[in-house]
């Protein structure tokens, strides 16, 4: 049996921004939910500081 290449240059060309782009907006968000969940703990230990002093 004949199979055409994964990696024929047209296919890697055409597709080559798409994936570019979906790749870069996976990393924007796992960049988004790292800050919220830095954030997040941040709150919780200045929630946890306050009512240690209560």
């Amino acid at each position: 049996m004949a199979f055409k290449s994964c990696t024929s240059p047209v296919l890697q060309n055409r597709d080559a921004p798409e994936w570019a782009s979906r790749e870069s907006n996976i990393l924007g968000a796992q960049l988004h939910i790292n800050t919220i969940r830095q954030s997040s703990y941040l709150e919780t230990s200045r929630i946890n500081a306050y009512q240690a002093l209560l």
